[in-house]
């Protein structure tokens, strides 16, 4: 696997991601103020983390939305991480209804991707993940699908054939 940058908003410094994250062999970790999310990838994608807990206060308060549109308003694309499980929010104040829309508001209306993550440590196995991907696709290291000849004369001729307009 190739280097990876993670810029991680000063702000989270206490969060245990970031302890996860530096244990990343490939991974190389900057701490320093971001003005839109938690942490940014590779400078290709901005990542807000939101614990449950956190997460119900932000909708009461209504911060998850401005952070939502502050994400949508980056040049990077935007990621939504809740992380956390149900016996997190035991007891909480907010109704299931709420929550709901609030994620329909997030990720349908605001088109930002939301992924669930159970603990700190899948959460940065999810941003290293992510990025990863991103960083192989923009590479152009994805394969066509399908058949794979062999030989050198039949993969010219498969190569050439994938061009639009030239058959066999």
């Amino acid at each position: 696997m190739t280097s990876i940058t993670i810029l991680v908003d000063d702000r989270e410094r206490s969060s245990p991601v970031l302890d996860e994250l530096r244990c990343y062999e490939n991974v190389e970790v900057i701490v320093q103020r971001l003005a839109v999310g938690d942490y940014c990838l590779d400078n290709r994608l901005i990542v807000e983390r939101k614990t449950l807990p956190d997460m119900m206060i932000s909708i009461l308060d209504g911060r998850l939305f401005t952070q939502a549109m502050r994400l949508v308003g980056s040049e990077l694309d935007p990621l939504l991480v809740l992380e956390g499980t149900s016996a997190d929010i035991r007891g909480a104040q907010v109704s299931r209804e709420a929550v709901q829309g609030a994620m329909i508001t997030v990720s349908v209306i605001l088109g930002v991707p939301v992924l669930r993550s159970s603990s700190a440590q899948e959460t940065a196995w999810l941003m290293v993940r992510c990025a990863a991907q991103v960083k192989k696709i923009i590479s152009g290291a994805t394969h066509r699908p399908g058949y794979r000849p062999k030989g050198k004369r039949k993969r010219q001729l498969y190569i050439l054939q994938s061009l639009p307009g030239i058959g066999p």
